[in-house]
């Protein structure tokens, strides 16, 4: 049985304070090794790369840690891998850091909308939400999700377009919109049907 913490009359398991210690332990080292890496790199950017490169890092670890070293990327995303990271972290400090503490409005079907975490966002919600360099405000977004609309909209049109008018499924004939046959052509779809 493991040893057990009070705090405000709540029962806290002793490794999540050793827990917590070692995650921020950690979170320290990569804003040093950040700045470390800024520093290198702006002596020499090629030289620092190669030497990097022998690290083993991908080259998005180096880019979060060369970002969150010049103060632009909040250490929170710099271990995110989900969408809304990538997102996220090509915007303002202050942006990101609102997002990620407070939540980000997304408008919702009759204009009402949902404050969502970034980490809890459907691709959808996210493509939704971020534009190239910003956060859109809701006016952008249920402009956004006008286009998406008429978008589906002409694809459906198209695809109704161009679908035949009927179609042959084994002995069966099809017909998927009103069509009108002459004596002539229903004898060259039998036909056709063996």
């Amino acid at each position: 049985m493991s040893k057990v913490q009070k705090a405000n009359a709540v029962i806290i398991p002793t490794w999540v304070g050793e827990f917590r210690e070692a995650w921020n332990f950690g979170c320290a080292g990569f804003m040093e090794a950040g700045k470390i890496l800024v520093a290198q790199l702006d002596k020499d950017r090629s030289a620092a790369m190669a030497e990097i490169g022998r690290l083993g890092l991908t080259n998005q670890v180096v880019r979060r840690l060369e970002r969150l070293g010049r103060g632009l990327l909040d250490e929170r995303l710099l271990t995110a891998c989900d969408g809304t990271a990538k997102c996220l972290e090509t915007l303002p400090i202050a942006t990101q850091k609102e997002a990620l503490d407070n939540g980000i409005k997304v408008v919702v079907n009759g204009g009402q909308h949902l404050v969502v975490k970034p980490e809890n966002m459907t691709r959808d919600q996210a493509r939704q939400v971020f534009a190239y360099d910003h956060i859109r405000t809701e006016a952008e977004q249920r402009a956004w999700l006008e286009t998406q609309k008429t978008i589906a909209t002409r694809a459906k049109e198209l695809t109704q377009a161009t679908a035949s008018p009927f179609e042959v499924v084994g002995s069966r004939l099809v017909v998927n919109k009103p069509q009108t046959f002459t004596r002539l052509q229903l004898l060259e779809i039998l036909a056709g049907m063996g």
